[in-house]
């Protein structure tokens, strides 16, 4: 997560747990969902489908790798 979804996303949850300010939260929320599914459609334009899946967990170790 960079900087700047951070900040949106904790921006978002201190308003979204008080009634009073609930609603100015979902300001944030809409926006943090726009650049979230920015950078996920940038990952379909921008890879094929098979340098998608080449590598889901890139430095991850564990059994997620393995073959089922």
């Amino acid at each position: 997560m960079n900087k700047s979804w951070s900040e949106l996303n904790r921006k978002m949850q201190i308003q979204l747990k008080k009634e009073a300010t609930f609603a100015d939260g979902i300001e944030p929320l809409f926006e943090l969902r726009k650049e979230l599914m920015q950078a996920v459609d940038g990952f379909f334009r921008d890879f094929s489908r098979e340098e998608f899946c080449a590598m889901p967990f890139i430095n991850a170790e564990g059994c997620h790798l393995k073959k089922k």
